[in-house]
């Protein structure tokens, strides 16, 4: 019998369900910029767990899972866009992201 997973193990795999890519080289990139396992990038990936779980899956009143499902993308676009964050001196993350191909 396999061991059940421990939650930090699952981490990357929600992130990596939900994520598309249109090419293998898009893949490529997003993996050379994401970390695997380290306490930092574990704790981040909790960190927003909680979150979304506090203010958009149990914050507001939903009468049935198809409008928790349609108000994703809302929060994500607040959460990404408006919402300052404490750990990145109060700016959105938005303002923070700088790719370079």
């Amino acid at each position: 019998m396999k061991p059940f997973p421990r939650p930090s193990d699952l981490t990357g795999l929600v992130f990596l369900s939900v994520r598309k890519f249109e090419s293998e080289q898009d893949f490529l990139r997003f993996r050379a910029l994401s970390q695997t396992n380290p306490p930092q990038t574990n704790g981040k990936a909790e960190r927003f767990i909680k979150t979304l779980h506090e203010e958009w899956a149990c914050g507001v009143p939903y009468k049935t899972s198809e409008q928790r499902k349609a108000a994703l993308p809302r929060w994500l676009g607040i959460y990404n866009c408006q919402r300052p964050h404490g750990g990145i001196n109060f700016k959105t993350p938005i303002t923070r992201l700088t790719l370079k191909y």
